[in-house]
């Protein structure tokens, strides 16, 4: 079982069970505040950069880096536009499209 310190992405990404990590993101997401998105980012940035994990679970952490990055200037204090953004990072790395006329 992950540790109580870790980030609860991480532990997601670290869970056996699939249902574990389905909707953990959006979860998250949907919840966070800025501050916390900041620190969402600086953990997974961290667990996607430690070369004792299992590759497979630092390239998901890598994908699911990309959502608090998308929020966060949604979700920076000032803002003018405050509304959460779709988190869509891993479904639009699935499929790139070009501009018109390519």
């Amino acid at each position: 079982m992950p540790s109580p310190a870790l980030h609860p992405l991480v532990e997601a990404i670290l869970a056996p069970s699939p249902d574990a990590k389905v909707g953990a993101l959006e979860r998250f997401a949907a919840r966070a505040s800025f501050a916390e998105l900041v620190n969402a980012t600086a953990m997974l940035h961290a667990f996607a950069g430690d070369a004792t994990v299992n590759p497979y679970q630092r390239v998901r952490a890598l994908l699911q880096l990309y959502a608090p990055l998308s929020l966060l200037s949604a979700r920076a204090p000032g803002a003018a536009d405050n509304r959460p953004r779709p988190v869509r990072g891993p479904a639009a790395l699935a499929r790139p499209t070009l501009p018109r006329g390519h």
